[in-house]
């Protein structure tokens, strides 16, 4: 299994399985500019690529009994 170790320790299944609200935080830090950056690329204006990674993000927190913990967040 792949782990990926956050602030303060703790590791994404972790985060995705028990999340309480400062490891959903840790999680939106840790991957905030890059995601931006990405969708920035791709959508070329700054205020709709936060919308997607919003998006993206709630999406992730939404579903996050369909992770799979054997594969890597990224």
């Amino acid at each position: 299994m792949v782990v990926y170790l956050i602030r303060k320790t703790r590791n994404w299944a972790l985060v995705m399985n028990q999340p309480d609200e400062a490891a959903l935080q840790d999680l939106i830090a840790d991957h905030w500019e890059s995601a931006r950056r990405v969708a920035l690329s791709i959508v070329r204006e700054p205020s709709p690529a936060e919308d997607v990674v919003q998006e993206a993000l709630l999406r992730i927190i939404r579903h996050r009994d369909r992770f799979d913990s054997s594969r890597p967040f990224r």
